[in-house]
């Protein structure tokens, strides 16, 4: 067993991973885990201990396996026959000397042998050559060496099928039947006193479960410096593989072998939380420049192999390092510009050539300047139609088709003094802490910089700057003292470009202190009466400082009212109540609250039922007559429509929407006096009508007056 220790280390490396893999799929209980494959015509038993202990006594007492059958014909068998023994005598490992054949042919099985027989399962030190491997040889020999033997024992069995029906492991049934499924258990023959239980292993298939084994498909290839990276799907194959074969031709892919004598170990179990979609294998080349083939072979656990996957090739190289760097770029006395750069010269050898990019942004958008790759030892380029504004990169082309290394971009700026434009859309609102938030629309000049922020107190009179640094953005906060008499305040910005010219000022914005007041109210403006409910609609609260609105319901009769829904900012101006019946008639209000938790007034609360929608004509006789000297405007209409339950006034400033005014429950009422209406202001008003049956006429005309 002396040749055994350099073998033994090829495996450790792969010995903590594979553990965390038995670990994962056994757990750390006392059981037997069978599996079952189906072939053509036998079946295929594979079966481990679940822990080292359990695999102890498994091999010291033997397992026996026995099957039943369930299906016959496709018919479940009632009542069962009974279970059938497919061993005479328990299972148990080859005793020492029937290993030693094997294990000349099989470095596998002289893994399990030494596992099961050696007198010491620790792995000398003065083997491992590397500081890699001694610190893994150190800490295998920290572990147990129960758990060291029952480790290496599975490993070598799950890759050697020879290794696992040696170690007791293994059974094929040839004696099964294609229209039959039985069920088969694996268990210790007997149990010594004083033991823990061992639980029974159980699999049920039969030969209509077989399935050939899926061919490897996508494999990837990626070549380097004397060196391939190989790369193919997890999913699906993990579910049917313990590991890969990966095989090498160096003869134009006649002749394939085996990259290692170890084969790559699938550590992960099948449905596990997987970081990597794809399994990853390097390989070394000898020499560059010489073409490569590899193909790989999936291997269960059952030692069947699949086919070989598609062949991919390729040749090592030496890869473009390095990256090109520019030093300086200015403008010339004709306006053109020239750009120089510089390459590592221990690496030049790698690059074909060089492209010259121009950019209007740094990030993005660069397009080639040359038409013609510049030669290596060019290490200059002039631009002769320069934008105002350039960012230039170098792009050194590697000599492998596609591979390129970049400089860094690299700006300049023709000269220039022109200031940009006069910012626009200037906005703002105030909370009730006094925090100020600017917005305005970014201009369009290539080379802008950013902008300043000035405030004033009054309008006409100087402004002060408030922002310490160039904006770049088009956001500005701002804090302002709300505990002051002056009610206004006003806000300028200038923008700057990149050599710092400065626009005029833009137009003032005025904004308003916050006062400790509630909202406005919100008012319902529209609702409908649809098959899947009570359709609302209403214009929120005027206040500028609204955090949300609450909707409130409740049934005719009823006095307390129900919230039903809260909607979070003002953005939201519609809901479809669905929660209601044909028979009730609901009544809704809407209560605004402002970011300091205030609540406005409820709105004028509606009345509506779910039915079906009848739309009535327009009042058509209305007018609307501005009194000054009583301080009043008169709303007139006619409408001779039978049945109607009421009439709703609406009223606006111009240009703004329209809000429910009054609602009069006077049907033969002809007229509406309005004295809440504010001089020297404009107003426009329309009028519906409202019927029995929850019927509405259409919107009549609005009228604009001046008040």
């Amino acid at each position: 067993m002396k040749t055994l220790c350099s073998f033994l280390l090829l495996c450790v490396v792969a010995m903590p991973l594979y553990a965390q893999k038995k670990d994962t799929t056994l757990k750390n209980t006392h059981a037997i885990k069978l599996l079952g494959q189906a072939s053509p015509d036998k079946i295929l038993l594979r079966w481990a201990a679940s822990s080292p202990y359990a695999w102890k006594i498994s091999t010291e007492q033997g397992v026996v396996v026995e099957r039943q059958l369930i299906v016959k014909s496709g018919k479940v068998l009632s009542p069962k026959p009974a279970f059938v023994k497919l061993t005479t005598n328990p299972l148990k490992p080859l005793a020492l000397k029937d290993w030693e054949t094997l294990a000349k042919k099989n470095q596998f099985a002289a893994i399990a042998a030494q596992a099961l027989y050696g007198k010491s399962f620790q792995v000398s030190q003065g083997a491992a050559k590397t500081s890699t491997t001694k610190g893994m040889v150190e800490m295998l020999n920290q572990s147990t060496e129960l758990e060291n033997r029952y480790s290496f024992a599975l490993f070598a069995s799950d890759v050697s099928k020879e290794t696992a029906q040696a170690a007791a492991l293994y059974l094929e049934d040839a004696d099964v039947k294609k229209d039959e499924m039985y069920l088969y258990k694996v268990y210790v023959a007997s149990r010594p006193k004083n033991t823990l239980a061992i639980d029974t292993g159980y699999v049920y298939v039969g030969v209509s479960d077989y399935r050939p084994l899926p061919q490897i498909r996508e494999l990837h290839a990626e070549f380097s410096d004397k060196s391939v990276l190989l790369s193919w799907d997890k999913n699906p194959y993990n579910k049917y593989f313990t590991a890969y074969q990966i095989e090498r031709s160096e003869d134009g892919g006649k002749t394939f072998k085996a990259t290692s004598e170890l084969p790559f170990l699938n550590t992960e179990p099948y449905g596990a939380k997987e970081d990597l979609k794809k399994n990853f294998y390097v390989d070394s080349l000898k020499q560059n420049q010489k073409e490569y083939f590899y193909r790989i072979k999936g291997m269960n656990a059952f030692g069947q192999i699949s086919l070989p996957s598609d062949t991919v090739s390729g040749m090592g190289y030496i890869p473009l390092r390095g990256n090109p760097s520019i030093t300086k770029a200015y403008e010339l006395k004709n306006g053109h510009i020239q750009v120089e750069w510089q390459f590592p010269s221990e690496t030049l050898a790698q690059v074909k050539g060089f492209q010259i990019e121009r950019s209007k942004t740094e990030q993005s958008g660069f397009e080639p300047l040359n038409t013609q790759i510049l030669p290596v030892t060019t290490t200059f380029f002039v631009d002769n139609k320069p934008e105002r504004s350039n960012y230039y990169r170098i792009k050194a082309l590697g000599k492998k088709e596609g591979e390129y290394a970049l400089s860094f971009p690299y700006r300049v700026l023709a000269q220039d003094s022109i200031a940009p434009n006069i910012p626009e859309g200037l906005e703002g609102v105030v909370d009730s802490n006094g925090v100020v938030k600017l917005t305005w629309k970014k201009g369009k000049e290539i080379d802008l910089y950013g902008y300043r922020v000035f405030r004033s107190n009054f309008e006409n009179q100087e402004y002060s700057q408030v922002s310490k640094e160039p904006i770049r953005k088009t956001v500005f906060y701002d804090t302002i003292n709300i505990k002051t008499l002056s009610k206004k305040v006003f806000y300028k910005i200038v923008a700057l470009d990149e050599v710092f010219n400065a626009s005029d000022f833009s137009k003032a914005l005025l904004l308003k202190r916050p006062d400790k007041i509630p909202p406005t109210e919100a008012n319902f403006i529209h609702y409908e009466a649809l098959e899947e409910g009570i359709f609302l609609k209403w214009a929120s609260s005027s206040s500028e400082d609204v955090k949300k609105h609450l909707l409130y319901r409740k049934e005719q009769g009823s006095k307390d009212w129900k919230l039903i829904q809260m909607f979070e900012g003002k953005s939201i101006q519609n809901y479809l109540d669905k929660d209601t019946d044909l028979l009730n008639v609901y009544a809704y209000i809407l209560v605004a609250v402002d970011e300091s938790g205030l609540e406005s007034k409820p709105s004028k609360p509606i009345m509506a039922k779910r039915l079906d929608m009848k739309i009535r004509r327009a009042i058509e006789k209305f007018e609307v007559v501005s009194d000054r000297t009583n301080k009043e405007i008169r709303i007139n209409w006619e409408y001779p429509e039978k049945d109607v339950y009421a009439f709703w006034i609406y009223r606006s400033e111009k240009g703004k929407p329209l809000r429910l005014l009054t609602s009069t429950l006077d049907v033969n009422a002809k007229s509406y006096i309005d004295k809440e209406a504010s001089l020297n202001r404009e107003y426009q008003y329309a009028i519906q009508a409202i019927f029995k049956d929850n019927a509405r006429s259409k919107m009549s005309k609005v009228i604009l007056v001046v008040y």
